[in-house]
């Protein structure tokens, strides 16, 4: 996996923000929105698998021999989120995502699991 994109940068529609190489391929995937690129909390050297380019909403992916995790990301959808505190909330519309994080947890504590997660959000 290769990042075509630094944090900051601004990214486009359909423009291509990151490269998977497999063994019989190299595969662009595009942005589905325009935005700037904020975290870039993957990187290079983990194992993620993205079907949401697809329209696959959430799955969970099996982790690969001799690795501990690997991350299913599924598609971006807007979907209408309340944000505030009690008497100040407010409903918005958010572009959200779903991912599942497997892990072998004979190598990897649940705790730290969670709090990878949690950076997430």
């Amino acid at each position: 996996m290769k990042w075509l994109f630094k944090e900051g940068e601004r990214v486009e529609k359909g423009e291509p923000i990151l490269e998977i190489e497999t063994e019989k391929i190299v595969n662009g995937v595009e942005s589905p929105i325009s935005e700037i690129l904020l975290k870039i909390y993957i990187h290079e050297v983990e194992t993620v698998s993205i079907l949401g380019m697809y329209g696959i909403e959430q799955f969970t992916s099996i982790i690969n021999p001799l690795e501990a995790p690997i991350l299913a990301v599924g598609a971006i959808k807007k979907i209408p989120i309340v944000i505030g505190e009690a008497s100040k909330d407010k409903l918005e519309i958010r572009s959200i995502a779903k991912f599942t994080l497997s892990v072998d947890h004979r190598l990897i504590d649940g705790v730290i699991a969670a709090k990878f997660l949690n950076q997430l959000k």
